[in-house]
């Protein structure tokens, strides 16, 4: 790897903004934030992230012994933390058909599942003042907790360290916009 003059973060932030916020407006997170989520809906918006989660962890997982991700793990799979909430009892769905072609890419995708983390205390904000909504124990996915934080900050600050060549920063803005193609299809799902 050769220095890069861009900021990796940067081109991540800047690159994958559409992805970014269409994945937001289908995701359904909106009724939460504005407290008409109902006890389906909520269900199923644990459903298809965790399908959406464990989609883009599995294709991650072969490259987390290369150099540029092997810093970054272990790390607790998000995937679990939906699949808690939905009582262990996540319901079967159709793998979404893209692959990750090498370890950049895999970075890419894991800067898609860390950053997610920071929402998922904005919106664990909102959850307990939702009426329509009974939760009989603390979530996980959605929950406010400084080890979430520190995990996003733990990324950025790995990534920040490594060194990057131009065709290796594509390849991590085009891991990271296949992770939010899955989000994608598997919120439409």
């Amino acid at each position: 790897m050769t220095p890069s003059s861009n900021n990796i973060l940067k081109r991540l932030k800047e690159e994958t903004q559409v992805l970014h916020a269409n994945v937001e407006n289908l995701s359904g997170a909106d009724k939460i934030l504005n407290y008409t989520i109902q006890k389906e809906e909520y269900k199923d918006l644990l459903q298809k992230n965790y399908q959406a989660y464990q989609q883009v962890e599995n294709l991650i997982e072969p490259f987390q012994d290369s150099p540029e991700l092997k810093s970054l793990f272990p790390r607790d799979k998000i995937s679990f933390w939906a699949y808690e909430d939905l009582n262990r009892q996540p319901n079967p769905y159709n793998k979404i058909d893209l692959q990750l072609e090498n370890a950049f890419q895999a970075l890419g995708a894991l800067y898609v599942l860390e950053g997610s983390t920071m929402g998922m205390s904005v919106i664990a904000k909102h959850l307990e003042r939702c009426e329509g909504l009974v939760l009989n124990k603390p979530q996980r996915l959605y929950s406010q907790n400084s080890s979430k934080i520190q995990r996003w900050l733990s990324y950025k600050e790995q990534v920040n360290e490594l060194q990057f060549s131009k065709q290796e920063e594509d390849e991590v803005v085009k891991g990271a916009n296949k992770a939010f193609l899955i989000f994608q299809k598997s919120f439409l799902s």
